[in-house]
């Protein structure tokens, strides 16, 4: 968790995995065909920026802004799948709908003590009927916040 000093600082994003690391070029290099994108593979940019916490950890989003940053799909060794999503502000009693889709169970996970939320949401069954689609993020008192969406797919 990159601390203030890093506040509004732009950070590339890399993955690593057993056929190498992914580029993220932030300029063509040296005797690289004109026309080449930067970027990843795919030719985007992949970024994230800092925001100042104000010395009190994550700030609850603000209506609009997506609670949810990120979701990655597991399966079980019995062949379960479950979709992990990751955010700020996510709280008990919230719920999601994955591609208008319910999922049967939801946890909340990886407490923040600072916000009184969490960091993490686990929702399993059903999932796979939504995605790849919209996650629709609601709060307890029916507010919606802007959606998320997942690419994630159960299909091989």
């Amino acid at each position: 968790k990159p601390g203030p000093a890093n506040a509004g600082k732009t950070f590339l994003i890399y993955a690593s995995g057993p056929n190498g690391t992914s580029r993220n070029l932030t300029e063509l290099p040296a005797g690289a065909p004109a026309g080449c994108p930067l970027g990843n593979e795919q030719g985007v940019k992949v970024t994230f920026r800092c925001r100042s916490s104000g010395g009190s950890g994550d700030t609850p989003p603000k209506i609009g802004d997506p609670p949810i940053v990120s979701c990655r799909l597991d399966r079980s060794e019995l062949g379960v799948f479950t979709l992990t999503m990751i955010g700020v502000g996510l709280r008990e009693g919230d719920t999601v709908t994955i591609g208008g889709v319910t999922p049967k169970k939801l946890k909340f996970k990886d407490p923040d003590p600072t916000s009184n939320s969490f960091r993490r949401m686990i929702a399993k069954g059903r999932v796979c009927d939504g995605l790849p689609g919209p996650i629709v993020y609601r709060s307890a008192n029916g507010q919606t916040n802007a959606v998320f969406q997942c690419a994630a797919s159960c299909q091989n």
